[in-house]
């Protein structure tokens, strides 16, 4: 396997060498170099054929569409992608994991009525899909697809014992255009209907005020 083209883009003193020194620690073969701007990170890339950008800088979000983690070349004209895109990534390096996913989880949360699709969360975190899809799994222990779907429904499971709002409304307010399939995933972790579990915790809440 040819050794690996590292390109640091940061307006940090200092990074260079730090990611420089980290990264020869775990990979001693690697080629580290050092660009300005992202766009000429992208430069190096078109010219080794394939290498990896680490960077802290927002512009980056230009850029997101013309590159895969790993890049290669020739992956891309044959649209194919490594099996495992965190394997070439340094444990240290790997996008900041816990800001990208932690940011990537907020904004879940908060667009829960939105489409959440693996191409808009990509898009908003500027990581590609397939990176940010292996990402989550590795870190979170569960897809993302499954991720949101809980946030969903028990976002649903709080409005139903907080609001008297109809079924098809906090369906939509929680991202299911269709209120057939909503009840249906709704009952597939909870075991009952949204209506059921509605009724039953507010008998459960009648008879716990009774006893007071």
């Amino acid at each position: 396997m040819k050794p690996l083209n590292y390109i640091v883009v940061s307006e940090e003193e200092g990074l260079y060498d730090t990611v420089m020194r980290q990264i020869n620690e775990e990979i001693p073969d690697a080629r580290i170099r050092r660009a300005g701007t992202v766009r000429e990170g992208v430069a190096i890339l078109e010219k080794t054929g394939s290498g990896i950008i680490l960077t802290d800088l927002k512009d980056f979000e230009y850029h997101r569409n013309t590159m895969r983690f790993p890049w290669n070349r020739e992956n891309e004209e044959a649209g194919q992608a490594p099996d495992d895109s965190l394997a070439y990534i340094p444990e240290t390096f790997r996008g900041n994991t816990k800001a990208d996913l932690g940011l990537v989880k907020r904004y879940i949360r908060m667009h829960l009525e939105e489409d959440l699709s693996l191409d808009t969360l990509s898009r908003m975190a500027c990581l590609s899909p397939n990176y940010l899809s292996s990402l989550f799994k590795k870190r979170e222990g569960e897809s993302l697809k499954k991720y949101i779907e809980r946030q969903r429904i028990e976002r649903a499971a709080y409005l139903l014992l907080t609001e008297d709002s109809m079924m098809s409304e906090i369906a939509v307010r929680v991202g299911y255009r269709y209120c057939s399939y909503f009840c249906s995933v709704f009952k597939e972790y909870y075991g009952m209907s949204p209506l059921q579990f509605r009724l039953k915790n507010r008998e459960q809440k009648k008879r716990k005020e009774k006893t007071i």
